[in-house]
């Protein structure tokens, strides 16, 4: 897939939809590099993708549905190494300051967590069943189960989601919305995409 910088990612989509042709944008955090390609033009070698029923790859498409080696056959090896805690500790006190100096009312605190494995990231990304999960060759595979937004019958709808409780619990969903931080959680996710659609 060709790369874009920012200007030239703006065009493309903007000329893209105002032709009426679909097509998958991948855009980096720091909004520097972006992938965009029409839909029918996505080279399935490179770039795999399944957006709930639509995608360049099969639902029932497994990493168990390859060739017979062992690769596919073995063992699943997943080995996590958590960040230092003195590491997490700095970090979660510049979030902390930062709340309190007025600077932001919702922080997404992450970190680089390095995972060990012997499958290959489009293994993963096959593995997974994510209802939304990209695999761009030789850089990275993603997933999440939450629909950011979604265009029906001309209506831009948003479905955010927060809160996370082991779903095995008795009464999980219950506990989940009873629970006053996750109520909030929630509440201010809400607003501020709502906030980020009203710019549209």
């Amino acid at each position: 897939m060709e790369k874009y910088r920012r200007k030239e990612a703006i065009a493309r989509m903007n000329g893209l939809a105002e032709a009426n042709v679909p097509f998958l944008f991948i855009i980096d955090y720091a909004q520097e590099v972006s992938h965009i390609e029409p839909l029918d033009k996505i080279d399935a070698s490179t770039c795999l993708f399944r957006f709930r029923k639509a995608g360049n790859v099969a639902a029932s498409a497994t990493a168990n549905s390859g060739s017979g080696s062992c690769r596919y056959t073995c063992p699943i090896e997943w080995q996590v190494t958590p960040p230092a805690p003195a590491a997490y500790q700095q970090s979660f006190d510049l979030v902390k300051q930062n709340l309190l100096a007025g600077n932001s009312y919702l922080t997404n605190l992450t970190c680089k967590v390095p995972v060990t494995t012997n499958l290959t990231l489009k293994e993963i990304f096959l593995h997974s069943e994510a209802l939304y999960k990209l695999w761009l060759k030789d850089k990275f595979a993603c997933f999440s189960p939450e629909i950011f937004v979604r265009i029906e019958e001309g209506k831009i709808k948003s479905f955010p989601m927060k809160g996370t409780i082991d779903a095995t619990l008795p009464d999980a969903e219950q506990l989940l919305m009873q629970d006053a931080k996750e109520a909030a959680e929630h509440a201010t996710i809400v607003d501020l995409i709502r906030n980020d659609l009203s710019m549209v």
